[in-house]
């Protein structure tokens, strides 16, 4: 009984020395201070704290739900380089298997990207990045480029002009990725790429060919360089690209009632637009399990003022009347978006709307170029009717950014705002 009992308490002595061997096995993780307040996308910084795990991957770091990526990892530090988040103010929580922390609330402020074309005296692009141009492309860019930003990648699209004798003109299109050419388009059909996207670690592309140099097929979808669907779009022109799990959206705008939405290839019509003779779809948005599509519908196929109608999950509402042209809608958070040009009384402007609420306009403006919405704030971009192709960026009537020339013809064609 004695050896018995003395067994139990030499077990019961080494667990207590095992535990003081090792305090913090069963103490949470702590943070006391992170090394920078203004955070930005792709920053590398310091979390210092307690109770870390000194293997990266037993720990988790997210910032509002998004994961981080973990550089280094010790007991008292992590190094982590800050995802995309979609808030102005975020907070820190590191995880592990003892449990999790949260920092205090911190700023996360977005870079704001132009895309830019001017087009005389010289053909010259310039990315602007928080108000910093930069000239990215020099030379005979006769179409305006396209912006798409993936991580760390940007990808932009464009084109330059060939003459072939004795009287033909071409235009050629390009892919770049980070400033070098992926893909490219050559003669003799004018091709141009539209739209580009990434979708589970994979590319999407849209050409288009006018239907005047070729009659059939002459809207292809591209994944990763293999042309998977093509379309024949005999009028109009292509708008719009989606992928919601492997499904691929391609939307476009017609002069007359024809196909105008496809899927996986295949054409789809919506509600509220078999007895109409003209409709177009002109952007497509996809979020927490819902899928929005932004178009105009008119039962006179001479008019191109259109009624203004939102598709949510394919039934529709209608936004407003006499609308003209370049409408977008955007996601943010829970809150859907609007914008488009419409034909009022006094001339055509620019006209906003969230959840369906008129929000605010901008008059005298031919058309909406581009517009984004960042936590609550909505960036747009206007040209101004009297100094043509001076260009404005705003936040609601604050100016963040004007061209530096106002008698430059120049256009923004693209703001990204992560």
């Amino acid at each position: 009984m004695k050896k018995y009992l003395y067994f139990i308490a030499s077990i019961t002595f080494l667990s207590s020395c095992k535990l003081a061997e090792d305090p913090n096995s069963l103490v949470t993780p702590s943070i006391k201070n992170v090394s920078q307040t203004n955070l930005h996308f792709g920053d590398q910084i310091t979390i210092t704290g307690e109770n870390f795990d000194e293997i990266k991957s037993n720990n988790q770091v997210h910032l509002s739900g998004v994961e981080a990526t973990i550089v280094n990892a010790s007991k008292t530090t992590l190094t982590v380089l800050v995802p995309e988040v979609k808030v102005k103010r975020t907070t820190i929580t590191v995880k592990n298997k003892n449990g999790e922390a949260n920092s205090d609330t911190i700023r996360y402020t977005p870079d704001v990207f132009l895309a830019e074309l001017e087009r005389l005296p010289n053909s010259i692009f310039r990315l602007w990045k928080n108000g910093v141009p930069s000239v990215i492309l020099q030379g005979d860019s006769f179409t305006f480029p396209g912006l798409y930003i993936n991580g760390n990648d940007i990808y932009i699209m464009t084109g330059e002009g060939t003459f072939i004798p004795p009287s033909t003109y071409r235009k050629s299109a390009k892919l770049l990725k980070n400033g070098k050419e992926i893909y490219s388009f050559n003669p003799p059909y004018s091709v141009s790429i539209r739209e580009v996207l990434v979708s589970n670690g994979d590319l999407y592309f849209t050409t288009f060919t006018s239907a005047q140099e070729l009659p059939k097929n002459n809207l292809n979808v591209y994944k990763n360089g293999t042309i998977i669907h093509s379309i024949t779009l005999p009028d109009g022109y292509p708008t719009d690209l989606l992928v919601v799990n492997n499904d691929v959206y391609v939307s476009a705008t017609r002069y007359y009632n024809d196909d105008y939405l496809w899927k996986n290839g295949i054409p789809m019509r919506l509600e509220g637009t078999t007895n109409v003779l003209s409709t177009g779809i002109s952007s497509m948005k996809y979020q927490n399990g819902n899928l929005y599509m932004l178009g105009g519908v008119t039962t006179d196929p001479n008019n191109r003022v259109r009624n203004l109608v939102l598709w949510k999950n394919g039934l529709p509402t209608e936004i407003e009347k006499t609308v003209v042209a370049s409408s977008v809608v955007q996601l943010d958070v829970n809150d859907v978006y609007v914008s488009a040009t419409i034909d009022s009384i006094s001339g055509f402007r620019t006209k906003f709307w969230k959840n369906g609420i008129a929000k605010g306009s901008y008059r005298d403006s031919p058309e909406s170029t581009t517009f984004t919405v960042f936590d609550g704030d909505v960036y747009s971009t206007n040209q101004d009717t009297y100094s043509p192709f001076a260009n404005y960026m705003f936040n609601f009537k604050q100016i963040v950014v004007r061209e530096p020339s106002a008698n430059s013809f120049s256009l923004i064609s693209q703001i990204i705002v992560r």
